[in-house]
């Protein structure tokens, strides 16, 4: 648990499916280029939901600041 917070982790389908930040294979895109957090269990890959919320704002803030 980070700072007492039950961490959400998520399938690329789930994250994809339940939040609707951007497609399924977006998503899958940028996990092989590494810019996804999370972890693989077996094959498959589990998104750390808050961390990627937090690195998506991030980008966005750095674009509109530009």
């Amino acid at each position: 648990m980070k700072g007492g917070k039950k961490v959400e982790f998520l399938t690329i389908r789930q994250e994809a499916e339940k939040y609707k930040l951007m497609s399924e294979t977006r998503l899958r895109q940028l996990q092989k280029e590494n810019k996804v957090p999370g972890y693989y269990s077996g094959t498959r890959f589990y998104v750390e939901h808050e961390s990627f919320v937090q690195q998506l704002q991030e980008l966005v803030n750095q674009s509109v600041n530009a």
